[in-house]
């Protein structure tokens, strides 16, 4: 889906340096590109699948390589 690759590029972007990133800056990131909140939920849910990510937590979301 779209928003996979878009979620996919900001995870990407605001991962360079760590390994983590809090899931409500995700979120409002991918608000610049038009994705809501659900849609946000729905596409961690389909990268966890993917194993691109560990399980998604309420704060942070963590990346499984790079």
């Amino acid at each position: 889906m779209k928003e996979d690759e878009v979620i996919k590029n900001i995870i990407k972007k605001l991962t360079q340096r760590t390994n983590s990133i809090l899931t409500e800056t995700l979120i409002f990131e991918a608000g610049e590109f038009g994705i809501g909140e659900q849609q946000v939920y729905e596409a961690l849910g389909r990268l966890k699948e993917e194993n691109y990510i560990i399980q998604p937590m309420p704060i942070t979301i963590e990346i499984v390589s790079r």
